[in-house]
């Protein structure tokens, strides 16, 4: 993602906030709500271990389970909330950016109504899923701040294990080691990164080619729901021709998204080798530190549990910038059909 992709990002972004504002509103506080959650039954684990180990009173006990219930409510009241508006709202999401681009389209000069490129970038950002481009963007966006935030959070939690510094236990007690651990995560992340742009930009190729068969698809689709074209088949004995036409046309759209098919699941291993990986080192540095009486057996949960959580929402935000890409590159399509020269009178 370089400076230009992100700026086609913050101009389809801008448009959906001009056109609903609620939209976003409902993203961000469903994409917050949705990080905070799980971090409180995190460190509600850790505590009530730790206290179980170390003979706490019950009042205590029950302090720590009740603070974290009212949280967890909040959050979750808060979250299935926000994620009914924005789900009622991203229903219709494709519905007003058709309207719009069909609003644009009836202002072009017709040199563009009647160009096939332009055509194209109309289809393009249309089709790309079921929301559409400002949609799928959207889900995207709410994926990245979910990783943000996430980082956040865990820097927080994970401050204690990084400062604490005994050189008594050589490698594993110093914090060096602890922060080699934070930069080969960093490092994993970063690599995970990498391949997502790279089979980001195969399929968009991919999807790419076949925007004129999916326009002659449509075109047959709609053509065979005509009574008078179906009689012109009959009459002119076209039906084997059209049918050998048409199966050759959904031959290549198959065998195209079957290779589409191919690239997101090789995407898809890739990120759980890169995730395991993760996970056993987060583990094998805790549990060295648990053995040697660095940290106790809460923080050992707590800090595990917090990193491992932190990996796979830093899988996932680094597999969503992959996706940022291909966003980027629906979102330049839609934003060269929209700034198209509007007709002269």
């Amino acid at each position: 993602m370089d400076g230009r992709d992100w700026e086609y990002v913050f101009y389809l972004l801008r448009d959906i906030f001009k056109k609903d504002k609620k939209r976003i509103f409902c993203m961000l506080i469903k994409a917050i709500m949705g990080v905070i959650n799980p971090y409180i039954s995190i460190v509600l684990l850790g505590k009530l271990t730790d206290g179980i180990i170390n003979k706490e009173t019950y009042c205590s006990m029950i302090y720590y389970i009740v603070v974290a219930v009212i949280l967890k409510y909040i959050c979750t009241i808060a979250e299935a909330r926000a994620q009914e508006w924005f789900e009622q709202k991203l229903d219709y999401t494709k519905d007003i950016e058709a309207r719009s681009m069909n609003e644009k389209a009836m202002d072009l000069n017709y040199e563009h109504i009647e160009n096939v490129d332009v055509v194209n970038l109309r289809y393009q950002s249309m089709s790309k899923s079921f929301y559409g481009i400002a949609g799928w963007g959207l889900l995207n966006v709410q994926l990245l701040i979910e990783g943000f935030a996430s980082i956040i959070i865990t820097i927080c939690i994970i401050v204690p294990l990084v400062i604490e510094n005994n050189p008594f236990y050589g490698l594993i007690g110093s914090r060096w080691s602890a922060v080699c651990l934070i930069i080969i995560i960093v490092l994993l992340t970063i690599t995970n990164y990498k391949f997502g742009i790279y089979y980001t930009q195969k399929a968009k190729k991919l999807l790419d080619g076949l925007n004129n068969n999916y326009n002659k698809r449509q075109y047959y689709l709609d053509k065979y729901l005509n009574i008078e074209f179906q009689k012109d088949v009959r009459i002119n004995n076209w039906e084997e021709l059209m049918d050998d036409e048409i199966k050759s046309l959904f031959l290549q759209i198959k065998k195209t998204e079957y290779k589409h098919g191919n690239i997101y699941v090789k995407r898809q291993i890739i990120s759980g080798v890169i995730s395991a990986t993760s996970n056993f080192l987060v583990y094998f540095f805790s549990g060295a530190r648990a053995y040697v009486g660095m940290i106790s057996m809460g923080s050992v949960i707590t800090y595990a549990s917090s990193i491992m959580h932190f990996s796979r929402k830093m899988m996932t935000f680094a597999a969503t910038l992959g996706n940022m890409k291909s966003v980027a590159l629906f979102a330049k399509d839609y934003y060269r059909f929209m700034t198209l020269e509007n007709r002269q009178f």
